[in-house]
């Protein structure tokens, strides 16, 4: 699944990391974001997709 950036996807923080950390894990979905850097495929988004999730969030 791609986006151009990670609040296209959702802007509730636990409802979105719910979906791309525990139902596109266990589906083998990958996720990418392209302006926000965020791939699924790669590990570097463990600390970066939850502080963007957050800010999209309060920005709603």
């Amino acid at each position: 699944m791609m986006h151009k950036d990670l609040s296209r996807f959702g802007r509730d923080y636990i409802q979105s990391g719910y979906y791309i950390e525990r139902v596109f894990a266990r589906k083998n979905v990958r996720y990418v974001a392209v302006d926000d850097g965020i791939d699924t495929l790669q590990n570097s988004n463990d600390i970066l997709m939850p502080i963007k999730n957050v800010l999209n969030e309060i920005l709603a």
